[in-house]
């Protein structure tokens, strides 16, 4: 074949992707309401009866729920009663052998595959913020320093004007550290320390502060970090991220 012929075939090719349009089923039967697809942030082997035993325990759902293995460490659960998905799903976060269980909505338009696990939601308690700051606009401002805020809890705990803490419920990227806290300024007098706690945190490394990592896998990535040299600043650095690890509240 002459050289020319080759370029005039390769002239006619498209660039473009191939689209094809195809009317979706109108008569499905899959209700978006009834599904929860997870991901399992763990490096430990995972055994599909031994997460249907450990979910079905802790979610305890009044009707059947069947859970299969879409891949190594994702999971769907598929509920007969949308009052149990619903409870599942508003009480995260969840853990199984110590992994992080991130829980997605999964509607029937898209594959699993395109779910987005790149967040998870959790619930953090607001410690040491004085009363005259405690309005919804500082909680909201708060959540959104940790991640996008779901939800305010403006009661907390209980015990009035004394109450210990605020709670602010946030979806946070698992690719960065948990924040501990922050210094609220004060005019004319020294800076209050507002510290952040988190419910039900599964496995949570100290050494970096991100969920998910094991401790050997950060010490590799932190190996010439000053809080590996030096192990009085290591335990320091181990109780200040056990601190942040807080009892959950009963829902």
């Amino acid at each position: 074949m002459e050289v020319s012929d080759l370029v005039s075939r390769a002239e006619n090719i498209s660039c473009e992707e191939p689209r094809l349009e195809l009317p979706p089923n109108q008569t499905s039967s899959t209700s978006p309401d009834l599904n929860l697809i997870a991901k399992l942030i763990t490096s430990k082997d995972t055994n599909l009866s031994y997460v249907r035993e450990i979910i079905l325990k802790a979610w305890k759902p009044v009707y059947p729920m069947e859970v299969k293995r879409l891949n190594k460490n994702i999971f769907m659960f598929s509920f007969q009663h949308e009052v149990d998905a619903h409870r599942a799903f508003i009480k995260q976060p969840w853990s199984c052998r110590g992994g992080h269980l991130v829980l997605k909505k999964w509607s029937p338009d898209i594959t699993w595959q395109e779910i987005d696990f790149l967040t998870t939601t959790l619930w953090a308690q607001i410690h040491g913020l004085p009363d005259l700051w405690k309005t919804e606009d500082n909680i909201r401002k708060i959540g959104s320093h940790i991640g996008v805020v779901q939800e305010i809890d403006l009661v907390g705990e209980p015990g009035g004007a004394w109450k210990a803490f605020l709670r602010v419920r946030v979806d946070i990227p698992l690719d960065k550290p948990l924040r501990p806290g922050f210094f609220l300024p004060h005019p004319n007098k020294t800076d209050t320390w507002v510290g952040l706690k988190y419910e039900k945190l599964a496995d949570f490394c100290y050494n970096c502060g991100v969920i998910g990592h094991e401790e050997n896998i950060a010490k590799a990535k932190y190996s010439n970090s000053s809080i590996q040299k030096d192990s009085d600043l290591k335990q320091q650095v181990r109780g200040f991220v056990q601190e942040m690890m807080a009892s959950p509240q009963a829902l």
